[in-house]
C-alpha cells in the first residue's frame, strides 16, 4: 500500500498546504490545454471565509 500513499501525495500535492492550514479552497474548471488535458483555478481565502471563497467561485464560473 507504499504506493497509494505516494500517489496521493501526487494528486494533493497542489492543496495540501491549504488543508494542513485549514484555509478554505476551491478548485475551479476553466478549460482545457492544448492537449485536451484539464485546467483549473484555484481559489484560496482566510480561515473562517469559507462563504467568500465560494462565492468567488460562483462568480467566476457564471462568468464564463
Amino acid at each position: 500500500m507504499p504506493h497509494l500513499r505516494e500517489r496521493e501525495l501526487l494528486m494533493l500535492r497542489n492543496t495540501a498546504l491549504f488543508n494542513r492550514l485549514g484555509l478554505p479552497a476551491i478548485s475551479v474548471p476553466c478549460g482545457e490545454t492544448s492537449a485536451g488535458l484539464p485546467v483549473a483555478l484555484q481559489i484560496a481565502g482566510p480561515a473562517g471565509k469559507d462563504a467568500q471563497v465560494l462565492g468567488f467561485a460562483r462568480a467566476f464560473e457564471r462568468a464564463r
